[in-house]
């Protein structure tokens, strides 16, 4: 940065910036040059007097600059984990949101709730999805702010509304049994622990009927495999008979259940105390990189058995770092 010199303009600033963010191959080499030159540029902004009678185009380039360092920053710290980037992007957004007038762009302030999770400021990141929520029902995105403040809420253990249930439900990629079942455990999580049994005895009801159902089904269109597939049966005397029907069905049957959420079980409360229910249920909100739900499951695992498996650990463990919860992870 030495080799600016003072006459520099903020224009001139925000131009290199930009044609460093913007190019196809943009590296954390750049990004790194980006945010030097970034914060040069907010060090020269004034500070308003009045942040609520700020002149509106100098309230326009200090949202557009702190944003932008924002989204640098935190590009930074996603690609080597140093909190110090973390800190500047959210001080940068916090100023963003702060000078973007009285109705903010959702897409700011849905980035700011990224944020604000990254750094563990939950309740911070709750509010903007409630302000989300209320002040634009009908943006295009509003389906991942319910489930950020769904996040939140469980987080900060917080009863879940219906109506954002109702929500989740409908979402792509959101099976309507995990939502529910997210939903009980959230509330044995505050304690209320009548409540969320009573809700694992209907999801296992739910479930156990499903299941039943396409047993049925599968038993009605069971082909046995050809001759060479089938594999061997019972030994009579010193020959191998070949499977019956129904033991080739009994195979396919175990091999179906082993992928479902119900599993085996035939007794809702056994089902709901066997850690592998609950490494099972955290793999689709992992995989979806929702993290706070996905710790509620595997810390249930956890509850289960001292030893849940490598898998619940690794997964629990990841969880907390990107939660911002860098103290708590295994």
């Amino acid at each position: 940065m030495a080799s600016l010199s003072f006459d520099t303009t903020r224009h001139t600033l925000l131009a290199a910036a930009r044609s460093l963010i913007d190019l196809h191959d943009s590296s954390t080499t750049n990004d790194a040059v980006a945010e030097q030159l970034l914060r040069e540029l907010v060090d020269r902004l004034p500070t308003p007097p009045d942040y609520g009678h700020i002149d509106p185009t100098l309230a326009q380039e200090i949202s557009t600059s702190q944003r932008l360092l924002g989204q640098t920053s935190f590009r930074l710290f996603a690609s080597n984990d140093r909190p110090v980037h973390l800190e500047q992007a959210l001080t940068a957004y916090h100023e963003a949101v702060r000078t973007s007038g009285r109705y903010p762009d959702p897409a700011l302030l849905l980035e700011t709730v990224v944020v604000y999770r990254a750094h563990g400021s939950h309740e911070g990141a709750l509010h903007l999805c409630c302000n989300l929520i209320q002040d634009h029902p009908t943006y295009h995105n509003i389906g991942q702010i319910v489930k950020h403040a769904i996040a939140c809420m469980v987080q900060l253990n917080i009863k879940l509304p219906g109506q954002y249930i109702q929500w989740l439900c409908g979402m792509p990629n959101v099976l309507e049994t995990d939502a529910l079942l997210l939903t009980a455990r959230a509330s044995e999580m505050r304690g209320e622990r009548e409540v969320a049994r009573q809700g694992y005895r209907e999801i296992f009801l739910r479930l156990l009927k499903e299941r039943g159902d396409e047993e049925r089904r599968m038993e009605r269109d069971f082909v046995p495999p050809t001759e060479g597939g089938k594999g061997e049966g019972e030994t009579k005397g010193d020959r191998r008979l070949p499977p019956t029907k129904q033991e080739l069905f009994a195979t396919v049957v175990a091999t179906y259940r082993q992928t479902l959420l119900i599993g085996t079980h035939h007794k809702w409360d056994v089902w709901c105390e066997d850690p592998v229910t609950w490494i099972k249920a955290g793999r689709n909100w992992f995989d979806q990189k929702e993290y706070e739900c996905s710790n509620a499951m595997y810390g249930a695992a956890l509850q289960c058995s001292a030893m849940p498996g490598d898998e619940c650990l690794t997964k629990l463990s990841v969880g907390c770092n990107q939660m911002g919860h860098h103290a708590k992870s295994l």
